[in-house]
C-alpha cells in the first residue's frame, strides 16, 4: 500500500538522489533486507529499480524491479 506525508516525501527524495534522479512511482513500508522505505523509481534509462532505505533514509539496497515485464 502506498504512503504519503512528510516521511514518504523524504523517502521519496533520498531514493531519486541516490538514483540520479527518474520519477518516484510509488513509497511503501518494507521490512525485507531490514528496510523500512521501498521507494519504486523509474530511472532516466527507462529501468524500474526498488530502493530500500533505512528508518534514516539511507540505501539499505537497490533491486530490479520484478514485478514489472
Amino acid at each position: 500500500m502506498s504512503v504519503t506525508g512528510s516521511q514518504a516525501d523524504r523517502a521519496t527524495e533520498a531514493a531519486l538522489r541516490i538514483t540520479g534522479g527518474g520519477h518516484a512511482n510509488s513509497v511503501e513500508r518494507d521490512s525485507e533486507n531490514g528496510a523500512t522505505w521501498e521507494v519504486e523509481v523509474t530511472r532516466t534509462d527507462g529501468s524500474t529499480v526498488d530502493v530500500r532505505l533505512d528508518q534514516d533514509y539511507r540505501l539499505v539496497v537497490i533491486e530490479g524491479d520484478s514485478e514489472k515485464g
